[in-house]
């Protein structure tokens, strides 16, 4: 025969669960023709290799096998033709008379290429007999038949491989983004004030509560003097991840303020609420922080004149529970920042006594409601709670309010992010 030029083969793994497929198919082939040999055959890049054999009797070929390409196998044509093969009988045949499948007294061959969805050659699929086969045209056709369910199986195996490939990549970039949502809640966390904190002449709490990965709310405060304490909460519009983003901005903008000197070049007080409100307003608008605004409460605590000095941008407003049980809230209704350039905010005062108790929240806890009635829980009953609960002690408050709400929702989580924080006047010693 002709000695057939080398290819450049790869090498197509196929899954088990495939080759029983086969293994039964090829053994009806085999059967139907009444011929001891059904073969499967995978190409490598330098041997072929027998992939599934029927279990015929006097089948000489076993599963497993491997023979050297470039030796005149009849599946060599085949595949390096990529065109089916009919040898009657090959002792009749010159071309074929030597080729190694004689030596097995398989002189007539049926065969077709088997190709790859890349269009690269897998193996052949091919039965051999001891006896001349004449009827070409009836077993090429059943061959055929063969050949395209093969060939069907190496689309779906291409599709799963593609898709496992594809879950893969979404699982690496999930995991990716994960990360970097842990990483970003780690940042947040860092942002929140130091349970250490403290300065004499008041206690402080606060509690915080994502109700994502991520949270849209901030809270922190600051010690500007002896005597004088920042404390702030905000609200970014809507959840996830960009309104996360926006909060840690503000927060780091706010530290960044808070922690520069007190007055600016004009001699302007940059830590004086309406001047706070007033620098955020114009360095977070809207149209360039993805259409994001945020509500805002900020005050200074001032020790030596029991006074709280705020200003609120379309938030809640500071809730005082005084030393009686009684209580206040104190709503100054303004536009949340961003919203327009401009906006103005003014500074509002509170008087304060020594034993009261001032906290400053978003809406995430008030606005929780009962899963039965969708009743919310309301400003109102936050008030209450804080009221029964003034005669104890300070550090217990604010988990007190928690409790309440989380036993008025029930079991499922928070819908929205929670952020609380407050401080009681110590009464002269």
């Amino acid at each position: 025969m002709n000695e057939l030029s080398h290819r450049d083969y790869r090498r197509h793994d196929v899954p088990d669960e495939y080759l029983s497929k086969w293994q039964e198919t090829i053994d009806v082939l085999a059967d139907v023709f009444n011929v001891p040999a059904g073969l499967v055959m995978r190409v490598l890049p330098e041997e072929i290799k027998v992939l599934v054999s029927s279990r015929s009797e006097n089948n000489p070929y076993n599963a497993g096998e491997r023979a050297s390409l470039d030796t005149g196998l009849y599946c060599e044509t085949v595949m390096a033709t990529r065109s089916p093969l009919h040898v009657p009988n090959a002792l009749e045949d010159p071309e074929w008379q030597n080729n190694p499948d004689v030596e097995l007294d398989m002189i007539s061959y049926i065969g077709m290429p088997l190709i790859w969805p890349d269009d690269s050659v897998f193996g052949t699929v091919c039965i051999l007999d001891k006896n001349q086969m004449d009827n070409q045209h009836g077993y090429l056709r059943l061959v055929e038949q063969f050949k395209g369910i093969i060939e069907r199986d190496f689309q779906m195996l291409l599709r799963n491989a593609e898709l496992q490939q594809a879950r893969k990549a979404a699982e690496q970039a999930n995991q990716r983004m994960r990360n970097d949502l842990d990483a970003a809640a780690r940042i947040q966390l860092s942002l929140l004030p130091n349970k250490l904190f403290s300065v004499d002449g008041v206690d402080l709490d606060w509690f915080y509560q994502p109700c994502d990965e991520l949270a849209g709310d901030g809270l922190n405060l600051f010690k500007l003097s002896d005597h004088e304490i920042a404390l702030y909460v905000l609200d970014v519009s809507g959840h996830g991840v960009p309104s996360a983003l926006l909060a840690v901005s503000v927060t780091h903008y706010i530290s960044q303020l808070l922690e520069s000197k007190r007055s600016d070049e004009t001699g302007l007080d940059i830590h004086s609420p309406t001047s706070m409100a007033a620098r955020l307003n114009t360095f977070f608008p809207m149209v360039s922080v993805g259409n994001h605004y945020f509500t805002f409460v900020y005050g200074v605590l001032d020790l030596k004149e029991n006074s709280f000095c705020f200003v609120s941008a379309g938030g809640p407003g500071p809730l005082v529970v005084h030393s009686d049980g009684s209580s206040n809230v104190h709503d100054v209704p303004a536009v949340p920042l961003g919203v327009f350039s401009d906006s103005e905010y003014i500074n509002t005062t509170i008087e304060l006594n020594n034993g009261d108790r001032l906290y400053l929240h978003s809406d995430g806890l008030y606005e929780e409601r009962k899963p039965d009635t969708r009743e919310m829980y309301g400003r109102e009953r936050m008030q209450q709670i804080l009221s029964q609960h003034s005669a104890r002690p300070f550090s217990e408050s604010i988990g007190k309010l928690v409790e309440s709400v989380v036993a008025w929702r029930g079991d499922e989580p928070f819908s929205d992010d929670v952020a609380i924080i407050g401080c009681q006047i110590r009464a002269s010693q």
